[in-house]
């Protein structure tokens, strides 16, 4: 575990991406076509992080001469305005289902992994950190095994990559990363 966050700063054309290196947007910004070919520059200081992104929430893209937080905010911005290969089905129906498995991951699942919540709980006691994350992790993936059981194909919903994949990737990372037993889902 990393004693601190290290802010992380990757551009690429007109996009920058802001945030926390041990944010899941890193992750989720390689996984879209975003970063096909990103180079990344990495602070080691929180105290410019409240500079940067004013909600000091991670991640933040600065975009079309806009800021915009939050991952599924910002996902759904790119989605909207660069369709070339979407992210959300064309029913409002099945949009609506692939927005309900990314919220259980970056609703359900990833907050309760944040180091600050981790610091709350946990204080400086690292292995009870990973036990909280590991149990929350592995709780939210069983409540998502069983929704993935009535709407994946090859992905998470159907055949093409969606927004909950994208989401799921990096949770996939952050689950070994707490040590969860990735051969039960």
């Amino acid at each position: 575990w990393r004693q601190r966050l290290d802010l992380c700063c990757i551009r690429t054309g007109d996009r920058h991406v802001h945030g926390a290196f041990a944010s899941l947007w890193p992750g989720k910004a390689s996984t879209t076509s975003i970063a096909p070919s990103i180079s990344s520059r990495v602070n080691k200081s929180l105290k410019i992080l409240p500079k940067i992104i004013p909600t000091n929430s991670s991640p933040m893209l600065d975009i079309d001469d806009q800021k915009l937080t939050q991952s599924l905010a910002i996902l759904e911005y790119l989605d909207e305005t660069r369709p070339e290969r979407s992210l959300l089905p064309s029913t409002p129906l099945e949009r609506a289902r692939v927005r309900a498995l990314a919220e259980i991951v970056t609703s359900d699942i990833q907050p309760v992994q944040n180091l600050r919540v981790l610091i709350a709980v946990a204080g400086d006691d690292k292995e009870k950190r990973i036990e909280w994350g590991k149990k929350w992790i592995t709780s939210g993936f069983q409540a998502l095994e069983t929704e993935l059981t009535r709407t994946a194909g090859k992905y998470s919903f159907g055949d093409s990559v969606t927004l909950a994949d994208v989401c799921l990737v990096p949770q996939a990372y952050n689950a070994r990363r707490f040590g969860v037993d990735m051969a039960l889902f």
